[in-house]
């Protein structure tokens, strides 16, 4: 994929020097409509739609959404991650984790931008990527492409919301306490399931931010906790044997789960030469949370560290439960 995208900027001069070709605009995608004489735009015509102005996305809503479709369950575990790797070598690495995630996601935009100018087409999802980059090998290899693609969209989808449904489930049932964890499943299911219905992304955008601030109060309390338990870092390994980095990675790779947002994202934003920037942006904050908590949370804890270090901290008496008398 990176191949097809290299050739195709060195032919359209599609780089990141020259900004007014990194992005389609309305008055190009308008004139490419008109042109009817264009023989590039063939059958592709009737892929192109219009971007509604009430349904593009500002920069704050891209940053909304790219935060809280990377900041989730997976940053609890990152203590436990680091307990795999070492002290030392484990922020090192996820620091380059997030690099190489960042790369990959401004290919798949740069991939989808080029694509699109090419075929004068508004905007690809990532199928549709891997279909036109295969195409030119014949209707078999891109239909497996698309396929490929599609089917592990679904399935890295699938486990996270396996893993929210468990963890929203689990601390439920351990702050109410009046229903075992599987119908706390049943009874989540109902709201996730109308949200499911919502497919305006600047709708959603505002349940984006109200949850990324419930997030923010549940981090300030944990790094509080932390902070103020912390041991000498010097106590703890730098790294760890080999052996141990496949539960390094395993964990530190699930944390890093917002690729899946990026494309919709982009393709809805109104002033997509701004994206790069608002990406790096949001996606620097989430790496510094990702590092702090998994180095402050593992030496606060050591060895003793949790799956998840929301474990780890102190319990209170559940809702309904008496205190005990003093």
């Amino acid at each position: 994929m990176d191949k097809n995208c290299a050739e195709g900027s060195g032919k359209n001069d599609f780089s990141s020097k020259s900004p007014k070709n990194t992005y389609k605009t309305d008055s190009y995608l308008q004139a490419q409509r008109n042109d009817a004489s264009d023989d590039r735009l063939g059958d592709t015509t009737s892929n192109i739609t219009s971007r509604k102005e009430s349904e593009l996305l500002e920069k704050w809503q891209v940053a909304m959404h790219i935060l809280k479709g990377n900041i989730g369950t997976g940053i609890l575990g990152l203590p436990s991650a680091i307990k795999h790797s070492g002290v030392l070598v484990g922020p090192t690495v996820l620091a380059i984790i997030a690099v190489i995630s960042v790369h990959c996601m401004h290919l798949i935009v740069l991939c989808s931008r080029y694509l699109s100018q090419k075929n004068n087409v508004e905007n690809y999802d990532y199928g549709e990527v891997a279909e036109e980059i295969f195409s030119e090998y014949g209707e078999k290899p891109k239909y497996i492409a698309r396929l490929t693609i599609d089917v592990f969209l679904v399935l890295t989808q699938l486990g996270f919301c396996c893993v929210y449904f468990l963890f929203v489930a689990e601390n439920l049932a351990q702050v109410f306490g009046m229903y075992e964890v599987r119908i706390w499943i049943l009874i989540v299911l109902a709201p996730v399931l109308l949200l499911s219905f919502i497919r305006k992304l600047n709708f959603i955008a505002y349940l984006s931010t109200f949850a990324n601030v419930l997030c923010f109060f549940g981090l300030v309390g944990t790094f509080q906790y932390l902070l103020f338990n912390l041991q000498n870092p010097a106590i703890y390994p730098a790294s760890k044997p080999i052996r141990e980095f496949p539960l390094f990675f395993g964990t530190a790779l699930f944390a890093f789960e917002g690729i899946g947002v990026v494309l919709p994202i982009e393709n809805k934003m109104r002033k997509q030469e701004d994206f790069f920037w608002v990406l790096d942006t949001s996606m620097a904050t989430v790496a510094i949370l990702y590092i702090a908590m998994g180095f402050f949370g593992y030496v606060a804890f050591g060895e003793e560290v949790l799956a998840s270090v929301t474990l780890n901290l102190p319990k209170l008496p559940r809702i309904g439960d008496k205190y005990p008398s003093t």
